[in-house]
């Protein structure tokens, strides 16, 4: 009797991934997913014309080595925004938890028109993910049916091993 309940544990542990609906779960994980680009700022500069800021520094895009260079363009609203969340002064860290539709309207520019001048550099403000986007996963995507097909056809089984396991408890 106590070989009857050793195979079992170890049929279940062998067939567990099977079980439950993990294939499915599995790969809708893998189909949709997210990157990021990040920004590191180096300078602060305003506009003379709208009052909006514009932060020079390096620009890496999700999956590269090497960042370029690049400006951030903070317009006046977003600022009134992040100033309003935080009661007082507004980091690099504010406007990055600023939420999504507000974020939007950040710019990432190559070049800065003539009217942005040089107020101060900036040091250790850390990095600051822009351009966020989801990405979608084909070949996980066209798995999904076949997943869910493999987790449908061992549900039976699920059933079966369920019932033994309830009538032979493990000690």
């Amino acid at each position: 009797m106590k070989a009857s309940k050793s195979f079992l544990v170890f049929t279940v542990m062998l067939l567990l991934p099977l079980l439950s609906g993990c294939f499915t779960r599995m790969v809708s994980r893998e189909a949709i997913g997210s990157k990021s680009d990040w920004f590191s700022p180096m300078a602060l500069y305003k506009s003379k014309a709208d009052g909006s800021l514009a932060v020079e520094g390096t620009l890496t895009k999700a999956g590269e080595p090497n960042g370029v260079p690049a400006y951030l363009v903070i317009p006046q609203k977003v600022l009134v925004a992040a100033h309003l969340e935080t009661k007082g002064d507004v980091s690099m860290s504010d406007i990055g938890s600023l939420p999504p539709q507000v974020r939007q309207k950040l710019c990432l520019r190559k070049k800065l028109n003539s009217d942005y001048e040089k107020i101060v550099d900036v040091q250790n403000q850390g990095d600051m993910d822009v351009n966020q986007r989801k990405t979608l996963n084909i070949k996980a995507v066209g798995m999904l049916p076949f997943a869910f097909v493999v987790d449908a056809v061992t549900f039976p089984l699920q059933i079966y091993i369920g019932k033994k396991m309830s009538e032979n408890p493990i000690e």
